[in-house]
């Protein structure tokens, strides 16, 4: 028996590291899927590898939710943001994270850069 896209919900965890890095664990990361929509909890380092893995294009994912600062949960953020998803984070906690993201600290420029000096949009934020 199929069930209809609009009635799954999935829960994927994509990393379950800590801190100290680990060849067998990523950072902190979870995908929920609800209907077509796709969340992600956290972004650890190693996310986007993972969502590669799952064969999940970036641009499927609806927005990522980020439950703290700490570094282990927001090593790969910059990367999903770079692909246009909007990064959520609660209400007072814009301004840390915006100064990441707008952070001008690679080189050669990351996706972010290049896209910020030809006028796009990099990842919105958005605080709940």
């Amino acid at each position: 028996m199929s069930e209809a896209l609009e009635d799954i919900f999935r829960i994927t965890l994509l990393g379950t590291g800590a801190p100290p890095p680990s060849v067998d664990r990523f950072g902190p990361s979870t995908l929920v899927e609800v209907g077509r929509e796709k969340f992600i909890f956290d972004a650890g380092r190693g996310a986007m590898q993972r969502l590669y893995q799952l064969g999940i294009p970036f641009s499927e994912i609806t927005g990522i939710f980020l439950t703290h600062h700490h570094s282990d949960h927001i090593g790969g953020v910059r990367g999903i943001a770079a692909a246009g998803v909007t990064v959520l984070v609660e209400k007072g906690h814009e301004a840390p994270l915006r100064s990441m993201l707008d952070a001008h600290f690679t080189h050669p420029p990351d996706t972010l850069e290049t896209r910020r000096s030809a006028g796009q949009t990099s990842g919105s934020t958005s605080s709940r």
